[in-house]
């Protein structure tokens, strides 16, 4: 974060906060979240196969991507 400070393009900070705070849920061991989720399921007898979490975190995450990048090119487009 602090050597994006220096670069003053804000898109870039934006950009690196949207990568670290959505790469995390490609993978469950990605965050403690997610972890803490399925271990807790996994007390009450649901089990969540690795393949099943994985597709569908890939679909979600990919439209939640695709969303926030589109947000950030417009939000450029408009800040300057």
């Amino acid at each position: 974060d602090l050597a994006l400070k220096e670069v003053g393009d804000s898109a870039l900070v934006f950009a690196h906060l949207l990568g670290c705070n959505i790469g995390s849920k490609f993978t469950p061991i990605g965050s403690l979240a997610t972890l803490l989720w399925l271990v807790s399921l996994r007390r009450y007898g649901i089990l969540i196969p690795i393949f099943r979490y994985l597709t569908l975190a890939f679909c979600f995450s990919a439209v939640v991507l695709f969303c926030a990048i589109v947000g950030l090119y417009f939000s450029c487009i408009f800040w300057v």
